[in-house]
């Protein structure tokens, strides 16, 4: 791949990329850091220090802690929105029923990735129409060729667009990237990947996300003429209020009554 085209191809993926959404049950918990700095929890999330990471690169990033399972379906609908998701893979919520944790009954079945993989299909199926989408998978499981095969497996039984790619733990179809990545957690990683060290780097720092996100999004867009389109969507996204302000509503009347005198009123 030519360098400078890459580069430039970044330039134009950057302006357009805006917003990213995080869902992770860790956040906004108050004894995170401590615990992340204590007991070099894997799982940690600190959401400040996402926020300031992609604030810094001048983007909107929000962050979800679910409580129960209406949570996850207002998820979805946001997500719909983004430019790029992040999702955890195990995410343990109440049982709105029930009242209880759902991982009570793991025994039967594994409860890793059931809300993540519904939130995937509803990206996919909003997507169908080729919609693109950059997802990924940050978890603090040592698992990340189990997780992707396992992604993988559960769309192909109803999607056979999709394509596996292990050795960079993705799965992916022509406009949608699914890439599952690690948690970084001090000293930790070290030992998790220890005997798999084609894995370390898919281990990320908070600081690194964007960098990482620009990059990933960047080699689903580098192209000549979808350098275009997208350098052409930004820009009207970026102007929005000035074509907005060139269709006012005080044109209405006039349009209206143009139209009413045009023998063919479609031409107005």
């Amino acid at each position: 791949m030519n360098n400078v085209f890459f580069e430039k191809s970044k330039e134009i993926a950057n302006e357009y990329l805006q917003n990213i959404v995080f869902l992770d049950d860790k956040a906004f918990e108050s004894n995170v850091v401590a615990d992340s700095k204590q007991n070099n929890s894997q799982h940690a999330f600190d959401s400040f220090e996402i926020s300031k990471a992609f604030a810094k690169e001048k983007k909107v990033c929000a962050v979800y802690n679910p409580l129960n399972e209406s949570d996850i379906e207002d998820f979805k609908q946001i997500s719909k929105k983004a430019d790029v998701v992040i999702l955890d893979w195990f995410i343990e919520i109440q049982n709105e029923e029930a009242g209880e944790d759902p991982t009570a009954d793991a025994d039967e079945e594994d409860p890793r990735g059931q809300y993540s993989k519904q939130i995937i299909n509803e990206l996919i199926n909003s997507s169908g129409n080729g919609g693109l989408k950059l997802i990924v998978i940050y978890t603090g499981e040592d698992i990340l060729e189990e997780i992707t095969q396992n992604i993988y497996d559960h769309i192909s039984l109803s999607n056979q667009q999709f394509e596996l790619d292990q050795n960079n733990c993705e799965v992916h179809s022509s406009n949608i990237r699914i890439l599952v990545r690690a948690k970084c957690s001090g000293d930790e990683e070290d030992k998790r990947f220890n005997q798999r060290s084609q894995l370390k780097d898919k281990i990320l720092n908070y600081e690194d996300l964007p960098s990482f996100i620009l990059n990933e999004f960047t080699i689903m867009t580098s192209g000549l003429l979808s350098n275009f389109a997208l350098l052409s969507l930004s820009i009207i996204r970026n102007n929005s209020h000035k074509v907005l302000s060139l269709f006012s509503k005080e044109l209405d009347a006039p349009y209206l009554g143009h139209k009413a005198i045009l023998p063919v009123q479609n031409d107005s």
